[in-house]
This record gives structure tokens, sequence and C-alpha cells, in this order.
């Protein structure tokens, strides 16, 4: 009896050898994996168009790596599945967000060229109602407008969405900027 409960023993140790030995294991693999996703996400434009979300990733993954370093391959793997999964599904997601930022930038280009004329008819129609040093300050500042308008489509010939969007955005508020001044100074 005493020969079986030894062998029973020793088999138990031999499983649980086995079973640390199995969960000691870098998960090298998920690694490789977790890292090309977000790799292959970073390449579409990730960082781009949906840096919130990219960081949070790549948040994840730093503090993954760290669990593989303190040797808690478990974890580290399952958070490297995770990790993986998420950044599958943002490489999936950029092609709408890179869409929906063309399309915000189309629209901002728009925006501004008429705010832009809007400025320029009020400015020309009223022009000699204003002060000679307002109405100078006033025209330099539509021609400087004018002047980088053109930089918002060579970002959009440039298919570069978020620039376009920003320069669009800038030169809308400015131009907004102006029609208030010339209504103020109107006394409208």
């Amino acid at each position: 009896m005493k020969k079986h409960h030894y062998g029973m023993v020793l088999l138990m140790a031999v499983a649980l050898a086995l079973a640390v030995t199995a969960c000691a294991v870098k998960p090298q693999a998920a690694i490789d994996a977790a890292q090309a996703a977000v790799t292959a996400a970073v390449d579409a434009g990730a960082d781009k168009y949906a840096p919130a979300e990219l960081k949070t990733i790549q948040d994840n993954l730093i503090a993954a790596l760290d669990q593989v370093t303190n040797k808690k391959y478990k974890e580290a793997g399952l958070a490297l599945a995770t990790i993986k999964t998420d950044a599958d599904n943002l490489l999936a997601a950029i092609p709408a967000k890179i869409e929906e930022a063309k399309t915000g930038a189309l629209g901002l280009q728009t925006a501004v060229q008429t705010t832009l004329a809007d400025v320029k008819t009020l400015f020309e129609k009223n022009k000699w109602k204003i002060k000679r040093a307002d109405r100078t300050a006033l025209d330099t500042e539509i021609k400087g407008l004018d002047g980088i308008l053109p930089e918002v489509q060579t970002a959009v010939d440039g298919q570069d969405w978020i620039g376009a969007a920003a320069k669009a955005t800038t030169i809308k508020d400015s131009a907004t900027a102006i029609l208030e001044k010339i209504n103020k100074l109107l006394g409208k």
C-alpha cells in the first residue's frame, strides 16, 4: 500500500511539475502576434485617425510585456490575446475613420470657402463705410486668408484629411472673426 501511495505522490508531483512548466513558457507567439497587429494598425493610420484607441492598445501592450518580464506568463498570454483582437478591430475600423475624416475635411473646405466669400461680399459692399485704418487692416487680413486658402486644397490633394480640416477650421475661425469685426464696425 505504501508503495502505491508513493507512486501516486510521485505521479502527482510529476503532473504538477509539468503544469508549472507549461505555465512558465514565455508566450512568444502571442507577443509576436500582438506586436504585429499593433504595427499593422499604425501602418494603416491609427496614429492619425484613432490616436486615443491606439494609445490604449499600446499601453496595454507595454503592461503585458511587463507581465512577461515578471514571468506572469498566463496573465500576459491572456492580455496579449486581447491586445491582438483590439488591434485587429482597430485596423478594421481605420477605413471608416479615414472616410469620416475625409467627409469632415471636405465639408469644412466648402464651409470655409462660403464664409470667406461672405466676408469678401460684406467687405466690398461696405468698405467705404469703414474708417480707412480699419479698412486697410481688414483688407490685409482678408488677403492673408485668401493666400493660405490653397493650403487646404493642397492637404486635400495629398489626402491629409486631418491637416485639411485643421487648416480649414483655422481659416474659417479667422474669417468668422473678420465678419464679426466688419459687422461691429458697421454697427450691426
